[in-house]
């Protein structure tokens, strides 16, 4: 399989439906894949609190990533060789001798309709192809299966961002506990916690909205993930007395990761905002804007604390 190893995404408007530059947009397409800081918040908000001893943190933490970074190996394996229409109709053209039944053939069936449907279906036709091709298990019963797995991954994914969203709203909700209790017995309830989260997000990503909002999630994402990797070198530091190589080898990720993330960002502010708006998202579109713009301003003050800390002695 021979393809290029960076693709120009200008053409391809990725971002909100516009021209994307490849930096500093990319923080903007690669979402968790690469870093996540919404991973970071569930590590120290959520996964700590589960836990009944402090050293079983590395085999969960540690386990975990390398477990998620197996999963992700098998999807782009399982993409680079069956989820490519034209290098499957290339090899089905080049064997003459292939009946209709063979895998090859069925494989190239169904690529025929990869332009009408999107990751959802290229993904567990891809993994059907595979399991088909390699152990000849049942076509359809392998693309049931796949599509379970990514059903599960949305779901529990979205469970996961309702209950931070919870617990974070809860949290926001404690000066009250001693100052209004009845008050913050209400809003601090999880029902209502809960529902507040969905109701919000909702109308948000109705439609064709979540276009829209993927890719300010996964700058946002980023953006946790830089404050995540400025707080390890801050701790390497000051608190390890980390030599020259040591510091080099956190900070330079964490500044790099930075700028890059806050300067797409930007771009999606002065870029992707308008248009959505423009297009009739209103709703959406202002209030993603809002949001970033708060973001990245609490994001301009942590940076400026940050290297304040950096130069304090003790």
């Amino acid at each position: 399989m021979e393809l290029p190893a960076v693709t120009s995404l200008l053409t391809a408007k990725v971002v909100g439906g516009q021209p994307s530059p490849f930096w500093p947009t990319i923080p903007l397409v690669v979402a968790c894949g690469a870093l996540s800081g919404f991973h970071s918040l569930v590590g120290s908000g959520t996964s700590s609190k589960q836990l009944a001893n402090e050293v079983h943190g590395l085999l969960v933490g540690y386990g975990g990533m390398l477990t998620e970074g197996f999963l992700s190996t098998m999807v782009i394996t399982l993409l680079g060789a069956f989820g490519f229409e034209a290098l499957i109709h290339a090899g089905v053209a080049k064997s003459a001798a292939l009946s209709l039944a063979t895998p090859a053939v069925q494989a190239a069936k169904w690529t025929s309709i990869l332009g009408k449907y999107k990751w959802f279906v290229i993904i567990p036709y891809s993994y059907a192809a595979a399991t088909n091709t390699v152990f000849g298990l049942p076509f359809e019963a392998m693309a049931v299966f796949s599509a379970l797995w990514i059903t599960g991954f949305a779901l529990t994914s979205l469970d996961t961002a309702t209950r931070l969203g919870r617990f974070a709203w809860q949290e926001l909700m404690t000066p009250l506990k001693e100052k209004a209790p009845s008050l913050y017995k209400v809003l601090a309830n999880r029902w209502f916690a809960s529902f507040l989260i969905v109701i919000l997000a909702v109308p948000l990503a109705w439609g064709a909205a979540w276009k829209v909002l993927w890719p300010a999630f996964a700058g946002m994402n980023q953006l946790l993930a830089s404050l995540a990797l400025m707080t390890v070198s801050l701790w390497v530091v000051k608190v390890q007395k980390a030599p020259t190589l040591g510091k080099a080898l956190t900070l330079s990720p964490a500044f790099f990761l930075w700028i890059t993330v806050t300067v797409a960002l930007i771009w999606y502010e002065i870029v992707v905002v308008p248009a959505t708006i423009a297009k009739g998202l209103i709703a959406t579109g202002y209030a993603v804007g809002i949001i970033i713009a708060i973001s990245l301003a609490l994001n301009l003050m942590l940076m400026a604390d940050y290297l304040r800390s950096l130069r304090r002695k003790e």
